[in-house]
């Protein structure tokens, strides 16, 4: 009667677990497809796994590609529910742990770009008329989400961020890596205070502090206060020097900006003030230096029309006959940073107008 009792109970947990995987196959099978009609973007799952015990999921080795380029990867990620506000529509994280993420920024038109995602996830009728991927997502409006989502902590372990730009005989990478990064406090869609810590360590072993609290409101205004220190620029200043010309020491920022994210993708506006930059190679630059910016601040995404770029420096030393420069720009960035190399002569020695139509058009 055991012997019959316990080959029960093994049918039962061999026919459990072995449904459970063929369930979570086809889960991630389908999120792949659905993902890559939404995008046309490649969505790889390693595996999906949950727990009724813990009531927690979690999903390994992730990695979003466009054209068999990495874009976003990620090698564990865990969520832990709770789950007795399920029942009042919420949907109450207390944790989410990613492990070792890694996103990759390229040039402008190399590879996909990030607002392109944003885009396919949005309502059909925030898109613009014309487009040239068609989506699934553009002739069926998207769902509102029935629930509100509470997430205590967000925690990012060894993140690491790229950036890839290929010159004529010249790959140039800029990494970010071993970054550390803690959120508290995010809800949706009673948005509160969001508090971020994160530091990271640069190419060279340099290490950075950023620290972030912000307040996001409904209408998708977002204020707050930004410090990033002792930030070394080792391998970035060797670019510059190499590709512009100009010699860059390392120095301390503090950076305080108010961002609007009304009515764009990112934000229209940003008011950023900086301090304590040392510029070597016979030039040097102490004070502030002020930005002014109207539209999104990532060169990668193409973004024309109402552009706007104001810097306001107060210099001393080899350039003290510069007191205040105010440019508008209509280029791209990289663009401009191509320009800018062919020019053959330092730019601050070139009249004003020579380099306005260079400016990299946010």
């Amino acid at each position: 009667m055991k012997n019959k009792f316990f080959l029960v109970l093994l049918g039962v947990f061999v026919f459990y677990f072995s449904a459970k995987h063929v369930a979570l196959f086809f889960v991630e099978r389908t999120l792949e497809k659905k993902f890559a009609q939404m995008t046309g973007l490649e969505l790889e799952i390693g595996s999906l796994n949950y727990s009724f015990l813990t009531f927690s999921g979690s999903v390994q080795k992730l990695i979003l590609k466009d054209r068999n380029s990495s874009l976003f990867s990620v090698q564990a990620a865990n969520v832990y529910f709770r789950l007795l506000p399920l029942f009042s529509r919420t949907l109450h994280i207390r944790k989410i742990g990613i492990e070792d993420p890694h996103m990759t920024f390229y040039k402008k038109d190399t590879y996909f770009n990030y607002a392109k995602l944003l885009e396919s996830l949005e309502p059909t009728g925030a898109r613009p008329k014309k487009r040239t991927r068609q989506t699934a997502a553009q002739t069926h409006p998207r769902p509102s989400f029935p629930f509100k989502i509470k997430i205590e902590k967000i925690k990012v372990n060894d993140f690491m961020l790229s950036y890839v730009e290929k010159f004529t005989n010249e790959k140039f990478e800029y990494l970010i890596q071993d970054g550390q990064a803690v959120m508290t406090d995010l809800s949706y869609p009673d948005l509160k205070d969001i508090k971020v810590e994160t530091s990271m360590v640069f190419s060279g072993q340099a290490k950075a502090r950023f620290i972030a609290n912000a307040r996001l409101d409904k209408e998708f205004k977002l204020n707050g206060n930004f410090q990033l220190t002792d930030l070394d620029l080792s391998k970035f200043k060797t670019f510059m020097l190499h590709h512009y010309g100009i010699a860059l020491q390392s120095g301390k920022a503090t950076v305080r900006s108010q961002i609007s994210l009304r009515g764009t993708k990112f934000f229209t506006k940003n008011e950023t003030a900086v301090s304590n930059l040392d510029f070597s190679g016979g030039n040097s630059i102490e004070g502030q230096v002020m930005a002014q910016l109207t539209k999104p601040f990532l060169a990668a995404q193409k973004i024309t029309q109402q552009t706007t770029l104001k810097f306001n420096f107060d210099m001393k030393g080899d350039m003290t006959q510069i007191n205040f420069i105010e440019l508008l720009g209509s280029s791209v960035a990289n663009g401009f940073y191509k320009k800018l190399s062919d020019l053959g002569t330092p730019v601050f020695h070139k009249p004003l107008e020579d380099i306005k139509g260079l400016l990299p058009s946010f």
